[in-house]
């Protein structure tokens, strides 16, 4: 689990972090969806749960 993906609150601003990130393996990822952020939107820029997972399965797959 990546330490620099945590939950961070700067006022109204909620987004997802590694700390997000309930339990993973090779076929799921649990995360924790605070309110406020979308499940998935079509907006460029703002952050989502699908692509938030999308990064972080990227990013371990160039660590392997």
């Amino acid at each position: 689990m990546s330490s620099d993906l945590r939950k961070v609150r700067n006022g109204d601003d909620v987004r997802l972090t590694g700390e997000s990130i309930i339990y993973e393996d090779n076929s799921i990822i649990v995360i924790h969806k605070p309110a406020g952020v979308a499940t998935e939107t079509k907006r460029i820029g703002e952050e989502d749960c699908v692509s938030f997972i999308k990064n972080h399965i990227g990013d371990r797959k160039s660590v392997v």
